[in-house]
């Protein structure tokens, strides 16, 4: 980055400044793609095979953590798609290039995914062709459609249908024209049935690219067939992109090369040359020595820029394999890597702006403020404390928690203090399923992680958001049978059964065929018939090879039964029922035990209630 040998310095600017100006003396700038579909549709494999690296093999749990940008340049395009542009006539690209938002697919990255949507001029909706609509499909057409972004299918996985015959070289459509009839008619009946899908799920129309008219545009979604593996459809995929680009949005990419910058922050990094800012730059333009301000942990962070980094072109700003490129300025749409002092807390999600001298600061200060207060929670209500590195997490944890209705009473963005695990603790000592802290990416510093292991604050940490959420809720379910077990040990319970005519064995003891009507029977519980008569006690329950310790409600089973004569005391169709003392009925009233109990549990015991009541003469028998 330094000046080289026998040559004076000079000013380095960034290959993406190649825009064109109109009559007016404005520039065009790149347009913003996203790519959003479900988890393992191949969003960041396709989108490798055109930039040439390997991210999605480096990503953790093979799903996309972090926003992050790829600038694939105008002579790509030409590269990847030129027999195409060709053959239709289109002899130049006016746009210098595309930049790709990389955005999660997973549902708990629902608001990551929004910032990336909102600030796309188009979107590649990635669906697997073998599995069709899933879940977070149906979410991210959502997403696109309530922030009026137009998107393209990208029907991926074309090479793993049944026998479809490869052909890396053809046009997508004379690839389709090479398969055998059969495989043309069930590829033809699985885009059918997805395009009767998305009209019925979403209300959206559709159609294969190669079947949609030039004035259907503006009101069907082209279907693209593609192959992340072998490259098949991805001419016509960019063809489109960025035939829809300078068709339908060069008015929307232009403006004035003096527009100050803004954008979001993606990452806060520490390197060789110590803290970064990695950026998305969506609107005008950023020099060197610009004044920018930003959100921070301690409120809004004002600072200059010291130098502008930039990723070679069709390489992945957050894992870059070669060195950066230094430019003295920077246009919209780009992913820069910022130098700046006093970046200390600066949080990755943060609106950043640069300032110059009529810029108006705090109305922009205003506004970044606001924007933390509608993520950062902090309440007086019982709930878990989470704790993530970045903005965007944040909010899309907050959002994953309120949908499984976990309640949160403080969520913040930094590291994990013992003041955090205090908070913990004073939750645990109500509901110990809130005594704990969720965090994701955080770190947690030596004094808070010696305080937890103390005061047994459990701190659960993942870095994939989804599977936190799910770790949690299996602790507290281990949690809720910790309790009804110790709730219900030594509990005897309500029982009420029918004899069936299945007759083994008469007496000493009789063996007979028994349905279980409510409640539950186990061995040694005494029996009684509706009279408050003492039939006789179990002893053991059989079904089939198993001898069990309980038999439930719906339950048909063999039972030994200790004193009854079949015939005399025990006859078919008897209604017996299980006798248990006052004590014992009061106990299974309480509303911590009989909140466990099903409903024909409680008609069990509210049968033997009354008998109890009918047959000793006490009225209020078993009253809690």
């Amino acid at each position: 980055m330094g000046k080289k040998k026998g040559r004076k310095s000079r000013e380095v600017r960034d290959p993406r400044e190649k825009q064109k100006t109109d009559a007016s003396g404005k520039l065009i700038r790149s347009p913003v793609f996203c790519i959003l579909g479900h988890v393992d549709s191949g969003k960041t494999s396709l989108l490798d095979k055109v930039r040439g690296t390997v991210v999605q093999a480096r990503e953790t749990a093979g799903i996309t953590q972090h926003i992050g940008a790829s600038f694939i340049p105008a002579e790509t395009i030409n590269d990847v798609a030129g027999k195409l542009m060709k053959a239709m006539k289109i002899e130049s690209l006016e746009i210098p290039g595309v930049l790709f938002v990389d955005t999660p697919g997973h549902a708990s990255f629902i608001n990551l995914r929004q910032r990336g949507a909102s600030a796309a001029n188009l979107a590649v909706l990635v669906v697997d062709l073998i599995r069709g609509i899933q879940p977070q499909t149906i979410e991210s057409i959502r997403i696109l459609k309530n922030n009026r972004v137009p998107f393209v299918i990208a029907l991926n996985k074309i090479d793993r249908f049944p026998k479809w015959k490869s052909h890396p070289k053809m046009t997508m459509v004379q690839s389709l024209q090479a398969q055998s009839s059969r495989v043309i008619e069930n590829i033809d009946n699985k885009i059918y049935e997805l395009m009767t899908d998305l009209y019925d799920v979403a209300k959206v129309s559709a159609d294969r690219f190669d079947r949609i008219k030039g004035s259907e545009l503006t009101k069907k979604v082209v279907i693209i067939p593609t192959s992340a593996i072998t490259g098949e459809g991805i001419p016509e995929l960019f063809l489109f992109l960025a035939g829809l680009s300078q068709r339908f949005l060069t008015d929307k990419l232009k403006f004035d090369p003096e527009e100050t910058g803004s954008g979001s922050i993606l990452e806060v990094k520490e390197g060789h040359i110590g803290k970064t800012i990695d950026f998305l730059l969506l609107q005008g333009v950023m020099r060197k020595n610009d004044k920018i301000i930003f959100g921070g942990l301690n409120g809004v962070i004002e600072t200059h820029i010291r130098a502008l980094l930039v990723p070679k072109p069709l390489d992945e700003i957050r894992d870059p394999r070669e060195r950066f490129n230094q430019v003295d300025q920077i246009i919209a749409a780009a992913g820069v890597k910022i130098v700046a002092p006093d970046t200390e807390g600066a949080i990755a999600g943060s609106t950043l702006y640069v300032v110059r001298e009529t810029t108006n600061v705090s109305k922009l200060k205003k506004e970044i403020q606001e924007e933390f207060s509608k993520a950062l929670i902090e309440t007086e209500d019982e709930g878990i404390i989470l704790k993530t590195d970045a903005l965007g997490s944040l909010e899309a944890l907050v959002g994953l928690l309120k949908d499984n209705n976990i309640p949160i009473r403080i969520a913040s963005v930094g590291n994990i203090t013992k003041r955090d695990v205090i908070e913990a603790e004073l939750a645990k000592e109500k509901e110990e399923k809130y005594g704990t802290i969720l965090s994701f990416n955080a770190t947690t510093l030596p004094e808070a992680k010696d305080y937890a292991d103390i005061v047994k604050v459990k701190i659960f940490t993942n870095d994939v958001i989804y599977r936190l959420v799910e770790e949690y809720q299996e602790w507290v379910r281990e949690l809720e049978r910790e309790e009804e077990s110790a709730l219900l040990k030594d509990l005897v319970f309500a029982g009420k059964i029918k004899v069936l005519p299945n007759i083994f064995r008469q007496n000493n003891p009789a063996v007979v065929g028994i349905e279980v009507l409510g409640g539950k029977l186990t061995p040694k519980a005494k029996l009684i018939n509706s009279s408050n008569k003492r039939i006789g006690e179990v002893l053991q329950i059989k079904e089939e090879n198993d001898y069990l310790q309980v038999a439930s409600t719906g339950q048909q089973v063999g039972c030994s039964i200790k004193g009854p004569t079949v015939g005399r005391q025990l006859n078919i169709d008897d209604i017996l029922y299980v006798d248990i003392t006052e004590t014992q009925a009061i106990k299974l009233q309480d509303p911590e035990i009989k909140a466990l109990l099903s409903g024909p549990d409680l008609f069990a015991l509210q049968d033997i209630i009354e008998i109890k009541r009918k047959f000793s003469g006490q009225r209020f028998w078993g009253a809690p």
